[in-house]
């Protein structure tokens, strides 16, 4: 939710454009499910057909789904299309998925098409459904992508597969740009050779140049960079959701980050503000204290003139009397 409040107001409606009309894809499709007996049976049927791992495996690549497809900026085109669902697929993933939110305990043998047919009402007459605003169609994707981490624990355990070499998506290597060497000194870390100018090469999403025979050679057998163990997206479900989760909370920790440090610059402009404010106030003291010492000093200047026009009054007095008492 932190990486999504930070979204510009245009890049936030865009995305829930697209989640709207991909939540609109999910209903038709779970719709003519539920309308359709024939296609009831035969989702249901494959579903029936699947082990317990490849039902695992098939709701994980759903929730996947969605949340590339609320975090379309760190998964990119070539991710979501290595784990895309064939139709098939699909209606099975969400005529699963259905049945887990509408799973209810206290009538565990009730009829799986009434059920789900009644919570697809009540979601459809929720205000997601009937589109009361962007942050009620998020709302499904977010909470679609708290069911995809909560999986993922679960399989994975809560260390997730750090430290497992997967393979990279084979989408994503395809869509690798090639580039000319122009300049001499550069070298391929996997075989320890200078590339030659002219020749093309592989650029890696971080910036990395590497020989294409090596780079190909790498990633059939590990999805990070030799260089900077930069995560592409791989060809494992459950690594590519701890990936992206991994991403995320990078992501998340940037922006509490920016958002520290862009309080603390707060706090010390405030402080610095108040700073300058202490020392003109100190400056405004400063001076009235010198206005008053010298003010001070010509009172008592001035006192002392007048200490000294009353001395020089009194013998003038004093003389006057004298004289009157000769005559």
């Amino acid at each position: 939710m932190a990486a999504l409040l930070r979204l510009p107001a245009r890049a936030f409606s865009d995305l829930a454009r697209a989640l709207t009309a991909d939540l609109r894809l999910q209903r038709r499709r779970l719709s003519l499910l539920l309308l359709s007996p024939l296609h009831f049976s035969r989702a249901l049927a494959h579903l029936h057909s699947l082990s317990l791992p490849e039902k695992t495996l098939l709701l994980a690549r759903l929730l996947l789904r969605h949340l590339h497809s609320l975090l379309p900026s760190l998964s990119g085109t070539s991710a979501a299309a290595a784990h895309r669902l064939r139709l098939q697929d699909l209606d099975a993933a969400l005529l699963l998925l259905a049945m887990c939110d509408a799973y209810d305990s206290d009538r565990p043998h009730a009829d799986w098409h009434t059920r789900i047919a009644e919570h697809a009402i009540a979601a459809a007459l929720s205000p997601a459904g009937l589109g009361a605003g962007g942050w009620a169609v998020l709302g499904r994707y977010v909470d679609a992508a708290a069911k995809c981490r909560r999986l993922f624990e679960v399989v994975s355990g809560e260390g997730g597969k750090v430290g497992v070499e997967v393979a990279a998506a084979a989408a994503a290597v395809v869509a690798l740009p090639s580039v000319e060497c122009m300049r001499r000194g550069r070298e391929c870390v996997i075989c320890k050779e200078e590339m030659e100018v002219g020749r093309d090469v592989c650029e890696l999403p971080c910036g990395h140049w590497f020989h294409w025979g090596c780079v190909l050679g790498w990633l059939r057998k590990r999805n990070t960079c030799p260089c900077c163990r930069f995560e592409l997206p791989a060809e494992d479900v459950f690594f590519e959701i701890g990936r992206m989760w991994r991403t995320l909370l990078y992501m998340v920790g940037r922006i509490k980050w920016k958002q520290s440090s862009r309080r603390v610059n707060l706090v010390k402009q405030k402080l610095k503000g108040q700073l300058c404010d202490a020392k003109a106030q100190k400056k405004v003291v400063a001076e009235a204290k010198v206005k008053a010492e010298e003010e001070t000093s010509q009172a008592r200047f001035n006192l002392l003139e007048v200490w000294e026009r009353v001395g020089q009054l009194e013998c003038c007095l004093a003389v006057e009397h004298s004289i009157v008492e000769a005559r």
